[in-house]
C-alpha cells in the first residue's frame, strides 16, 4: 500500500501516457493550448509532454494533466488558422467602400489565404466611428501570431491613400501643434525632389510647385506591390522618399529605383498604357503621382522634358530586352 501510495503519480502519467499514445491527441511539432499555456510540441515522452511557447520558455506538462483536462490543438483537423480583427473608422467614410478596402488589403498582406476569402462587416455603430470586424485565415499557427500586426500594419498605409479616417478617442477638447508634416510640408519637399530628376530641372520653380500642387500624394509599406505588371498606369511617379524594385513576374527582379528617380513613364504616351514590370516597395515609400492627363499638359509644353522621357523609356525597354535574352 505505501509503496503504491509512492508511485501513483507516477503511475498515473504512465497509464497517461499509454492513453495517449493509442489516442495521439497531440504529435511532435504541434501548436497547443491548455490551461494557460500555449506553445509548440517538441517532446513526447511516457511521463510528460514537453512544450516550448512563444518566448522560447519550455513548459514540461505531466502526462496525467493533459488527459484529464480540455486541450486546444491548433493544427488539427487541418493547421489554417482564422484571425479576427476589430478596426474603427469615421463615421463619414461610405460602409462599402471601408469593406472593400479591409478585404482587399487582408488579401494583399503577407500570408493571407485567398480560400477562404477574407470577410468584413459592421460590428456596431459607436458615438465618434464605425467598428468593423475581418476575418481572414493564415496557413498555421505561427503566421496567427504575426497576421494581425501585418494586416493592420498595411491597413494604416491603404486607408491614408483612400482618404479614409481611423478616428481617435476625444475625452475632452485641447489645443495640440502636430510635429508631423502637412500635406503642404510633403509637396514642398517633392518640389525640391522634382529639380533634381533629370529634364525637371528645365523647369520654372513656379512650374514645379504647380505640378507638386497638381500631384497626389501616397505613401506604400515595405513590402506592397505599387503597381503590377500588365495593369493600368495610372501616372508617372516619382519617389519622394524610399526604395523600390522593379521585377519582371513574381522573381525576375531587374532594378532599384530610389529618392529622386521615376516610374512609370510610359503613362506620358496615352491613357490606357499597361505596365511592362511590377514595382514593390522594399522600404516604406512616399511617392508624388501625376496623373495622366496633367503629365500630357505638362508634355505638350515641355519638349526637353518629353524628350528625356522618351530617352527613359526607351533605355528602360532595352535593360528589359537585355534581360530577357540572358535568362
Amino acid at each position: 500500500m505505501v509503496i503504491g501510495l509512492a508511485l501513483q503519480d507516477s503511475l498515473g502519467n504512465v497509464f497517461s501516457g499509454l492513453t495517449l499514445l493509442f489516442e495521439q491527441p497531440v504529435s511532435i511539432g504541434d501548436w497547443i493550448e491548455i490551461a494557460d499555456t500555449k506553445g509548440q510540441v517538441i517532446e513526447i515522452t511516457w511521463r510528460s509532454v514537453h512544450v516550448i511557447t512563444p518566448d522560447k520558455d519550455v513548459v514540461i506538462i505531466p502526462n496525467s494533466k493533459l488527459a484529464g483536462t480540455s486541450l486546444k490543438n491548433f493544427n488539427r483537423p487541418i493547421p489554417v488558422q482564422g484571425v479576427v480583427e476589430e478596426i474603427g473608422f469615421s463615421c463619414d467614410d461610405p460602409p462599402n467602400k471601408v469593406i472593400d478596402v479591409l478585404q482587399q488589403t487582408a488579401l494583399e498582406s503577407y500570408g493571407v489565404l485567398a480560400a477562404p476569402p477574407p470577410s468584413a462587416f459592421i460590428n456596431e455603430f459607436k458615438d465618434f466611428s464605425i467598428t468593423y470586424k475581418i476575418r481572414f485565415f493564415v496557413p498555421d499557427y505561427p503566421s496567427k501570431l504575426k497576421g494581425g500586426n501585418n494586416f493592420k500594419a498595411r491597413l494604416w498605409y491603404t486607408a491614408k491613400r483612400h482618404n479614409l479616417t481611423m478616428p481617435y478617442p476625444i475625452s475632452r477638447e485641447y489645443e495640440y501643434k502636430s510635429l508631423a508634416p502637412t500635406v503642404e510640408d510633403i509637396k514642398a519637399k517633392a518640389t525640391g525632389v522634382l529639380i533634381t530628376v533629370p529634364g525637371w530641372d528645365t523647369l520654372t520653380s513656379d512650374s514645379l510647385e504647380e505640378i507638386s500642387e497638381q500631384g497626389t500624394i501616397e505613401n506604400f509599406a515595405k513590402g506592397e506591390i505599387i503597381i503590377k505588371q500588365g495593369s493600368q498606369l495610372l501616372g508617372l511617379y516619382v519617389i519622394i522618399e524610399g526604395e523600390v524594385e522593379l521585377s519582371l513576374g513574381d522573381q525576375q527582379i531587374i532594378g532599384h529605383l530610389a529618392q529622386g528617380e521615376i516610374f512609370g513613364e510610359k503613362a506620358s504616351l496615352l491613357s490606357g498604357q499597361l505596365a511592362d514590370v511590377s514595382v514593390k516597395a522594399i522600404q516604406d515609400v512616399e511617392l508624388l503621382r501625376i496623373d495622366v492627363k496633367t503629365l500630357q499638359h505638362l508634355l505638350s509644353d515641355n519638349p526637353i522634358l518629353a524628350s528625356t522621357l522618351g530617352e527613359m523609356m526607351e533605355l528602360r525597354r532595352k535593360s528589359i530586352k537585355n534581360y530577357l535574352e540572358k535568362v
